[in-house]
């Protein structure tokens, strides 16, 4: 079992020329037990291995890779789709073609699927796995685990039948998350399993099931779609059937519909499943099938945001749904705070029994059509509905694999969890974690103001937190103690209403009112942020005493990049912005944002001015920019801002830490 080093086959990172030959001549190399490594690239912020073969194929696998693994060194060996394509688009395709594929893996890469350059290509993909005819042999045992895609133009990941994929991390793409579309003339007993995965910020689905398919411990967040059911490519073998499973899964914060069915199938199963925080129906069981609810059943939770009248769950409506009576099974579905709307709406066409509805703060509860079918046994009001189960945020995707992790945790103590903290350990020199450091209460909050106002003034912030203090859209509170800053000086921090009904958290430096003055030459600030929407811009303000000459360090959510901007005399310039950045603007994910001042001891010139955006979690840095600055004094001010257009959009903010 030998290990192939796509780099001595030609591979270079770091030339930005077309690297998928050298790849491809790696894996022609390969045989059976051994491994193809793309490594880790040199300089993530620049590097990567460019796909760019002049046809629709990037790295190609087929039936001589059997046996074979395709594996990188983790987060910073990424492959990457060129720009300015047309046609269709695929990353990495495994395609058998009238052979088949069997003890295939991929595993431990970055896929960046660059759609954002493509926009005149018809379909791209990140990793797939396809048949192109139902009628050619079957594959066994494909393995993609460990595997970060981003910004694919069709899916990040599409399989076709026999593959399991694991603990990957597919996001922000232009349509689907991970799908299984391609699911084609699959034997008895074989079926497409997607693992402890999670999905977020894809346009349409986060996950997208046909055939037979089976999604366990998922998370996704802000999809369009949580999750589809469907049949829409009906090309099987006799006697298939569409057979669908999601169970121990979370769906948080989609657009439209938290689950859908398109097309009738053959058998849904739905166990331990919760979608929340979303606009539409909650659970859309409206196409026909038989319908099994199983464990503690379904759960919504906060739905009907920006959809009318649309609630919780609906059955029925079309095409014969039957929500199976199975002996020794309760059916349960448990819905919470439909914002007035209805909890479970059943419709015509639709059979069975339903053994419970729970149901908290919802409009009507039960609503039911005249002609239907479906039996509603019991329906009980609660204060709080029940638990399902499903794993924590840090127990799915790419950053979970290979660690040892629990499958499923009950969602009353993970559903409302946020991410870690990158602050616990982090504080040196008595600037942060402190009585005198500079931060406020963990979980401190302050009550929404109107638009345009000053909203609620709050002044006795405890300034002691590992985890910052959440703020809603229209607050204001203020920091205005010495005691919060390590060299004294009175600063406020303001939150929001101050600019239109903006959210914004400001450090206004004035002549009489100075920035803290402890940020000298030959010192790092490190500011920690997140927020959970992606509007908007959040940043660092650095800078002399008055508000004549800062600067302005920002990430801007909705353009996934940042800006760098320079009051001098009143008047903003801006000195640097980068839009698209890979892995910057998640949502619900801490970044760093690091100030450099330079004396000529950190790896540049006096005077040197250094950014950077890191991601603390994985110790890695996003972006950075330098410039040379000696306009300011041995010691300059530092302070926090954040814009937030919209209501309802958060901001996360953490400590100031010095180095």
């Amino acid at each position: 079992m030998a290990t192939l080093n796509v780099q001595d086959y030609g591979a270079d990172p770091t030339s930005g020329g077309d690297d998928s030959g050298a790849i491809n001549a790696a894996l022609d190399d390969a045989s059976s037990g051994d491994t193809v490594l793309i490594p880790a690239v040199p300089n993530p912020d620049t590097d990567y291995y460019s796909i760019d073969p002049g046809s629709e194929v990037g790295v190609s696998l087929g039936a001589s890779e059997s046996g074979v693994t395709l594996a990188g060194e983790g987060y910073d060996s990424v492959l990457r789709q060129a720009g300015g394509r047309s046609g269709n688009m695929f990353t990495v395709r495994v395609d058998a073609g009238s052979s088949a594929i069997t003890d295939l893996t991929i595993e431990n890469l970055r896929v960046d699927g660059n759609a954002r350059n493509n926009g005149g290509a018809n379909n791209g993909w990140g990793i797939i796995v396809m048949k192109s005819d139902a009628s050619q042999p079957q594959d066994r045992n494909i393995q993609v685990r460990g595997c970060w895609v981003e910004d694919a133009l069709t899916a990040g990941i599409q399989v076709a039948r026999a593959t399991t994929v694991s603990y990957c991390t597919v996001a922000n793409g232009d349509k689907h998350g991970i799908s299984t579309t391609y699911a084609r003339n699959m034997a008895s007993g074989e079926v497409n399993r997607i693992d402890h995965c999670h999905t977020y910020g894809n346009t349409y689905y986060g996950v997208d099931m046909h055939g037979k398919a089976e999604v366990s411990n998922h998370r996704g967040e802000n999809d369009g779609y949580g999750f589809k059911s469907s049949n829409d490519f009906d090309v099987y073998g006799a006697g298939t059937g569409h057979v669908h499973t999601c169970r121990n899964s979370k769906f948080e914060g989609w657009d439209i519909f938290g689950f859908q069915l398109t097309h009738p199938v053959e058998e849904l199963y739905l166990e331990d499943v919760e979608v929340a925080d979303g606009g539409g129906w909650g659970f859309r069981l409206s196409e026909g099938g038989n319908y099994y609810i199983r464990g503690n059943g379904i759960k919504t939770v906060n739905t009907g945001l920006t959809r009318g009248s649309e609630g919780g769950i609906r059955i029925g409506g079309q095409n014969g749904v039957n929500v199976v009576d199975e002996s020794g099974t309760t059916a349960v579905m448990r819905v919470e705070d439909t914002n007035g709307n209805t909890g479970v709406a059943v419709n015509d066409s639709s059979s069975g029994s339903v053994d419970l509805v729970e149901y908290a703060n919802v409009g009507t509860p039960v609503r039911e059509n005249t002609s239907s079918g479906t039996n509603i046994e019991s329906a009980r009001q609660v204060s709080s509905v029940g638990a399902v189960s499903y794993p924590a945020l840090s127990e799915v995707g790419a950053e979970a694999w290979g660690s040892d992790t629990t499958d499923t945790t009950d969602d009353t103590t993970t559903s409302d969890v946020e991410p870690a903290s990158p602050m616990a350990l982090t504080t040196t020199g008595g600037y942060a974690v402190t009585a005198s450091g500079y931060a406020v209460t963990a979980g401190a909050s302050v009550t929404p103001g109107t638009g345009g106002s000053a909203g609620n003034l709050v002044t006795d912030f405890e300034s002691i937190a590992d985890l910052g203090a959440t703020f809603d859209y229209g607050d204001r509170a203020f920091l205005s103690t010495a005691a919060n800053y390590e060299d004294g000086g009175s600063q406020s921090l303001a939150v929001g209403g101050s600019d239109g009904g903006y959210d914004e958290i400001v450090a206004t430096p004035s002549a009489s009112d100075p920035l803290p003055q402890f940020f000298e030459k030959g010192e790092v600030a490190n500011y920690y942020v997140r927020a959970d929407t992606k509007v908007g811009y959040t940043g660092a303000i650095f800078g002399a005493a008055d508000d004549r000459n800062f600067y302005s360090f920002n990430i801007v959510w909705d353009l996934d990049g940042v800006v760098v901007y320079n009051k001098s005399g009143g008047s903003f310039t801006n000195v640097q912005q980068e839009s698209w950045l890979s892995g910057v603007g998640d949502t619900n994910r801490w970044y760093q944002l690091r100030v450099v001042r330079d004396d000529g001891t950190l790896g540049g010139a006096d005077d040197d001015i250094r950014l950077e955006l890191r991601d603390p979690a994985a110790d890695s840095t996003l972006w950075s920019y330098s410039f040379n600055d000696a306009t300011h004094a041995d010691a300059v001010g530092v302070g926090m801002h954040t814009n937030r257009f919209g209501s309802g959009a958060t901001t996360f903010l953490d400590n100031i830490v010095k180095e």
